[in-house]
């Protein structure tokens, strides 16, 4: 027999249709000698789209038998659908694993207002630091085009929140000076104790030696996540923001970056806009809120431990 494990990723995990379809054509001929060998191939309910989906879509004829897409539940009546949401709180992946059902392979949005708004603190545009907080700092980096944004944020409440974000556009023509946001950072950080600022890979070797060059008291540390590991960062917010585990500024601008992250596929998407912006604020606010979260749960451990 031939077993395919994982048939509806393979387009996601680095083999292209293209190859992944060879490998079908190959694996088949190695059954050559044996008429009777069945072929199998397993697969999530991924994205609608590619062979393994044709396939389920096309159902059971006389060359082929397809079992599924069935609600885990319903497949294994020992399981209960509350079950599975207890295990999987994100609801695009539990729609995917548990529910089977396929997902559009069109561009989706992230964040939706009605899970982002909740999380929004009304007419709170900037929180001070506060005594036993932890802060730490992300920045996304833009000096021609796109904008630089600075994001502050720790843990209050036991929920991940930014309490300070800053914006610097540049202008036609007049591109933003790295050093003056340097100083400007450290400035910012200063008061809430961040020795480190987490920053995008654009223009990250040349930032470092200025930083280190002009004596500043702060240290870059350049993210530099996988596409697997970015959408992953993505949907643990996500799941965060559906748990009311978030508090956001009354920002107009962080909001609307973050409504506009879209989904395509497997990638994180930041359409760009007419005036040069590309969602900046999404990216370090989205790290900054997936990096506490280690810290909230700590916290929430601490917390149980002592009631104990």
């Amino acid at each position: 027999f031939v077993g395919k494990d994982e048939r509806s990723r393979w387009s996601e995990t680095g083999v292209e249709e293209r190859e992944g379809e060879e490998i079908d054509v190959s694996a088949g001929a190695m059954t050559a000698t044996h008429a009777l060998a069945p072929v199998v191939s397993f697969g999530s309910a991924y994205y609608a789209v590619g062979p393994f989906f044709d396939a389920v879509q096309a159902g059971s004829d006389e060359h082929r038998v397809v079992l599924g897409p069935t609600p885990t539940w319903i497949a294994a009546p020992h399981v209960t659908e509350e079950s599975t949401r207890k295990k999987e709180r994100n609801e695009s992946k539990w729609r995917r694993e548990y529910l089977c059902e396929f997902a559009s392979a069109n561009e989706e949005c992230i964040f939706s207002a009605e899970v982002v708004d909740p999380c929004v603190r009304k007419g709170i545009v900037e929180l001070g630091p506060q005594v036993g907080c932890r802060y730490v700092a992300w920045a996304d980096t833009g000096f021609s085009r796109n904008s630089t944004t600075l994001v502050i944020g720790t843990v209050i409440e036991q929920k991940a929140a930014i309490v300070l974000v800053r914006e610097w556009r540049p202008s036609p023509g007049r591109p933003l000076d790295p050093a003056s946001i340097l100083r400007q950072w450290a400035a910012l950080v200063r008061p809430y104790l961040i020795p480190t600022i987490v920053i995008d890979q654009w223009h990250a070797e040349s930032l470092q030696a200025l930083c280190v060059q002009m004596a500043l008291r702060i240290t870059l540390v350049v993210d530099r996540p996988t596409v697997p590991e970015r959408l992953e960062r993505y949907e643990n917010v996500l799941a965060k923001f559906m748990a009311n585990e978030v508090r956001l500024l009354d920002h107009p601008q962080l909001r609307g970056d973050l409504l506009a992250v879209r989904r395509h596929m497997q990638q994180i998407r930041l359409p760009p806009t007419a005036d040069g912006r590309h969602a900046d604020f999404a990216p370090p606010a989205v790290g900054l809120l997936a990096s506490v979260a280690g810290a909230t749960n700590r916290a929430i451990v601490e917390d149980r431990k002592r009631e104990n």
